[in-house]
C-alpha cells in the first residue's frame, strides 16, 4: 500500500516538472514578446504542452532518458530540476526577444484599430466620412479595447473643402468634433517633413 501512495506522488511529481517548464516558457514568451496578446485559458494551455513537449527533447538528450523508468528515476534530482528551468527560461526569453524585435516589427499582433490608435495619437490626420465630408485635425482621444466602440475624437478640426479645381479650403468647426464607428469611411495620416 505504502509502495503505491510513493508511485503515485512521484507520478505527480513528474508530470508537474514535465509539464510546469512549458508554461513557464509561454508565460515568458507571452511576457517579451507579445504582451498586448490576450488568449484564452483553453489556448494557452495547448501552447504550453507544446513547449513542455520542446523543452523534454533538450532533456531527453542531457540526461539519456529512453523510458518511463529513466524519467522516474531523474525526476527528483536537483539537477534535472533545474536543468528544465533552465531549458525553459532560455527557450522562453530567445523566443519571446524574437517575436519582439523581428516579428512584431513587421507583424501587429493586436487588432487593427488598437495598433492604430496608439500609433497615431495626438498625430495629424484626415478623416473621410461616409457621408463624403472630409475633416482635416489631430487625433486628440479614441477609443480603445476589445469591447469599445470604436471612436475618433479630432481636436481644432476642419472641413476641407475641395473646389472643381482640386484647391481645398479649410473652414474651422470648432474646438473637436467625434466621429463613430459607422461615420468613418477611412483615416489618413498626414506626414509632416
Amino acid at each position: 500500500m505504502a509502495t503505491t501512495t510513493i508511485g503515485s506522488l512521484t507520478d505527480i511529481w513528474t508530470l508537474l516538472i514535465l509539464i510546469v517548464p512549458g508554461f513557464l516558457t509561454f508565460r515568458i514568451i507571452n511576457w517579451l514578446g507579445s504582451y498586448e496578446l490576450k488568449l484564452d485559458q483553453f489556448v494557452t494551455t495547448i501552447y504550453s504542452l507544446i513547449f513542455s513537449i520542446i523543452i523534454f527533447i533538450p532533456l531527453s538528450f542531457i540526461f539519456k532518458l529512453a523510458s518511463f523508468s529513466d524519467i522516474n528515476i531523474h525526476v527528483t534530482e536537483t539537477n534535472f530540476v533545474l536543468v528544465s528551468l533552465a531549458i525553459s527560461i532560455i527557450i522562453g526569453i530567445i523566443i519571446g526577444l524574437v517575436i519582439r524585435f523581428i516579428f512584431q516589427k513587421k507583424v501587429r499582433l493586436d487588432n487593427a484599430w488598437d495598433g492604430f490608435a496608439k500609433s497615431l495619437l495626438q498625430r495629424s490626420v484626415i478623416v473621410y466620412t461616409t457621408d463624403d465630408k472630409e475633416y482635416k485635425g489631430w487625433i486628440k482621444r479614441v477609443s480603445i479595447g476589445k469591447d469599445e466602440k470604436r471612436e475618433i475624437c479630432l481636436g481644432d478640426p476642419k472641413l476641407v473643402k475641395r473646389a472643381d479645381d482640386g484647391n481645398a479650403r479649410l473652414i474651422n468647426i470648432g474646438q473637436e468634433i467625434l466621429f463613430t464607428e459607422s461615420n468613418i469611411k477611412r483615416i489618413l495620416r498626414i506626414e509632416i517633413k
